[in-house]
This record gives structure tokens, C-alpha cells and sequence, in this order.
């Protein structure tokens, strides 16, 4: 198996978890801040934390470092050869490259990959929105309390200007899929990003 790994919270977890029951045991790749930035914008925690985090998971027994995005013929040779696996694991969202192709279609075309059901309710990219709500509030003057009591538990939550609020968790997950697109809300442009995708 093989991920960004950024901000690893308990989908990551589970992800390792399901994967690992597929075998005997789990070689993970954790992908190089490079091919992150690359594919899909800045990772918010360098190669070096990514790689302690999975290394922690009990699921894991052993971790390679600086992994390309995509599963090129000569990263799945090595991983054949050198590591010995017997299939390439990822879950069951898409993973496209920047021009739209699936970063996983050679593993599938040689009948080595298997998918797992990714874990739903959470994401890094939810999970960023969630604390970028929390200093979005922080600057326009709330209370503390009020602050906390919204960025912890989802409730009381912010209204947007197209007047649709965010109760039960952020709404920022719909429409931010990726890095980038964090980026601009970070910037102060998540009222333009909501009209411009119909929210």
C-alpha cells in the first residue's frame, strides 16, 4: 500500500488496518513531499513526520520512503523484486494524475492490485478546513468558548455568505478536494470557490 499520509488521522489508520488483513504482511510507501506538491499541492507534514506516523501503526512492518504518486513499471518491478509483495493496495476513491489518468493503472493492468473501502466521514482535507473555519472565526472576534465549543464538537457552526451553514461539521470537505484548493480558502477566496461550484 502507498499514500500521502498527511496529518494522519484515524481513516489512515483503518485504511493500514484493512490492508493488512489482505496478507501476511504490509510494506507501505509514503509519498515524497515532491511527488505531493507535483500532484496534488503542499503537504501540510514534511516526509520525514509522514514516515515516523505510519512507522507507529501497528498494522505496518515496513515503510519506503519517497514513493512516486504514480505506480510507474520500475517502482512496481522493485517493489516485486526487491520487497517481494504480491499486490498493490489502495482504497476504493480514485486517485487521477494531473491529467486525469489513474495512478494505479499499470498495477491493475498486470492483475496486481487490490482496493479497499476507504473510511468515510473523514479526510486531511476536512480535517484542514475544520481548524482554517477555527482561525477564520478566531479573526472575526468570537468569543473563546463559543470558538472551541465550534471548532470541537461541529455544532453552532458558521454561516457562509451564501447563507447555507456548515452545522454538523464543516462543509468546507465538499468542495475542497485537494491541497490547492486549501490554499486559496487560506487566502480568503472560499466565498469565490463556493459560487463558482454552485454551493
Amino acid at each position: 500500500m502507498d499514500g500521502c499520509f498527511d496529518m494522519m488521522h484515524y481513516g489512515h489508520c483503518n485504511a493500514l488496518r484493512e490492508a493488512r488483513a489482505l496478507g501476511d504482511e504490509l510494506v507501505v510507501g509514503v509519498v515524497s513531499d515532491e511527488e505531493i506538491i507535483a500532484n496534488k499541492g503542499p503537504p501540510v507534514t514534511p516526509l520525514h513526520e509522514r514516515m515516523i506516523m505510519v512507522k507507529a501503526v501497528k498494522w505496518v512492518d515496513e515503510v519506503i520512503p519517497d514513493a512516486p504518486y504514480e505506480i510507474t513499471e520500475e517502482f512496481m518491478k522493485r517493489l516485486f523484486d526487491e520487497y517481494r509483495i504480491d499486490y498493490i493496495i489502495h482504497g476504493d476513491d480514485s486517485c487521477v494524475l494531473p491529467d486525469g489518468t489513474d495512478a494505479y493503472a499499470l498495477a491493475k493492468k498486470a492483475g496486481r492490485y487490490k482496493q479497499i473501502k476507504r473510511t468515510e466521514g473523514v479526510s486531511s482535507t476536512d480535517i484542514v478546513g475544520r481548524m482554517l473555519l477555527c482561525v477564520r472565526e478566531r479573526s472575526n472576534s468570537q468569543s473563546h468558548s463559543s470558538l472551541q465549543r465550534q471548532c470541537s464538537h461541529g455544532h453552532n457552526s458558521p454561516r457562509f455568505e451564501d447563507g447555507a451553514s456548515s452545522a454538523g461539521g464543516t462543509r468546507v470537505s465538499h468542495f475542497l478536494p485537494t491541497s490547492r484548493r486549501i490554499v486559496q480558502f487560506s487566502n480568503g477566496k472560499i466565498y469565490i470557490l463556493l459560487s463558482d461550484l454552485g454551493g
